[in-house]
This record gives C-alpha cells, structure tokens and sequence, in this order.
C-alpha cells in the first residue's frame, strides 16, 4: 500500500494551519508584553508545524 499521497496532503494542510496562525493573531493598538508573548508562541507553533510537514513530506518520499 502507498501512502505516500496520502502523507502529502497531510503535509499540505499542516502548511496551511502554519499559514493561517500568522492571522489569528487580533490586530489592536496595544502591543505590550502579552501581545509580544503571544506572538512569539504563535511563531514558535509554525516553526512546530513545519518541522511536522518536512517530517510528512520525507515520508512520503518527497524532497522537503
């Protein structure tokens, strides 16, 4: 069985919930120290997720 497909589009939908963080993040004029470590954490997840995706990818045996 070939699940290589498959892997695929896991990989492109974990690329896809890494892009849409950078959005959800509420835009407002304050920008004080939570503000900050929310966007830090949001930056740390993507970073997460595209490892996940790589991981995906080289499964498949795709070239990340």
């Amino acid at each position: 069985m070939n699940d290589a497909p498959t892997l695929s589009l896991y990989a492109s939908q974990v690329r896809a919930l890494a892009s849409e963080l950078a959005t959800s993040i509420p835009e407002g004029t304050w920008r004080g120290p939570a503000h900050l470590e929310c966007a830090l954490r949001v930056t740390e997840i993507q970073h997460d997720l595209g490892a996940v995706a790589r991981s995906l990818e080289i499964m498949a045996g795709e070239s990340p």
